[in-house]
């Protein structure tokens, strides 16, 4: 796949948040490789961005602080 046809991770991002704040279920198409069961940089470089914006959130959305 080429990495053009990916979602930027502020892109994605945006899309998990608003589907989820809408009260859906966001569900990113991110798989391994099959030849050794890694997830392909590309997709990699794109998960980093929500993880870093959601690392501190609890489970009922508040940021603690």
């Amino acid at each position: 796949m080429v990495a053009s046809s990916f979602l930027s991770g502020t892109a994605l991002t945006a899309l998990v948040t608003g589907t989820a704040a809408a009260g859906g279920n966001p569900l990113p198409d991110v798989g391994p490789r099959g030849e050794d069961a890694a997830i392909p940089a590309a997709q990699q470089l794109r998960l980093d961005r929500p993880a870093e914006l959601t690392r501190n959130l609890t489970p009922d959305g508040c940021v603690p602080g």
